[in-house]
């Protein structure tokens, strides 16, 4: 079998490896094998994205020795809330959770209040109108369980788009780096590409972290309440790919 010399021009190849860097993107793992015809690498890219949609989770609960009467005021009171939404929040999806009807009772079992109780979660694809939308939901005394920021799914597909380019462009610009250090024409053939993260490369899709966001103070009374602070942040979206590049 024919073998490769380690020379110092190979090794300073392998160096500008290490040096050479898109903007977005990364590569590590560089491993040639004992020929030096085979390349394997990770390519890493990230950016970070403003988050452009919100969630509210929000819920209503009512207590009352007669469950009709519980269930009756839960019913009236989301119904209204809901359409006051429609109309005032026209963009607003709104997704019932849940609805709960329980009795409860004393520690000798004795039977107590009916709670009728109904939970739903709002999405806005406008973060700045979330602070009015819970201040309305507050006045008419809704519970507020929490609101987060988050990056819609269709923006973090376009922007994982756009970092596969520069992550190719990065090995593109280390594949180079390597030939150069050997001496060798810069012709190489993508023999395998690894976007599951099997190889120790990180997930091959946009990795969000956690997403920042504020919770609202509670105000139980029907008077006019303040709106809360709300921000929305940024996610940085990330995405990783294993990549076996042979010499021609």
């Amino acid at each position: 079998m024919k073998t490769f010399k380690f020379t110092k021009r190979l090794f300073q190849g392998l160096m500008m490896v290490g040096a050479v860097q898109a903007p977005l993107a990364f590569a590590q793992n560089v491993n040639v094998n004992q020929n030096g015809t085979l390349v394997e690498m990770c390519a890493m890219a990230q950016q970070e994205v403003e988050q452009d949609r919100a969630n509210v989770q929000v819920s209503y609960k009512f207590e009352n020795r007669d469950k009709r009467i519980a269930a009756d005021e839960v019913n009236k009171t989301m119904t209204a809330v809901i359409q006051r939404i429609k109309t005032s929040f026209p963009e607003v999806k709104i997704d019932n959770q849940n609805y709960n009807t329980y009795q409860q009772h004393t520690s000798k079992g004795q039977a107590k209040e009916w709670t009728v109780e109904q939970t739903f979660t709002l999405e806005s694809k406008n973060p700045k109108e979330v602070p009015s939308l819970v201040s309305m939901l507050q006045e008419a005394g809704i519970t507020i369980n929490g609101m987060n920021s988050f990056v819609a799914p269709e923006t973090a597909q376009r922007m994982q788009e756009k970092l596969y380019n520069e992550a190719f462009k990065d090995v593109q610009l280390r594949l180079s780096a390597i030939s150069s250090g050997m001496g060798r024409s810069n012709a190489w053939q993508i023999v395998h590409i690894d976007t599951t993260g099997q190889r120790g490369c990180g997930a091959g899709r946009p990795m969000p972290m956690m997403a920042v966001y504020r919770k609202a103070m509670m105000d139980e009374s029907p008077l006019a309440v303040a709106a809360p602070s709300f921000e929305a942040g940024k996610e940085a979206v990330q995405l990783s790919l294993w990549v076996a590049a042979k010499m021609k």
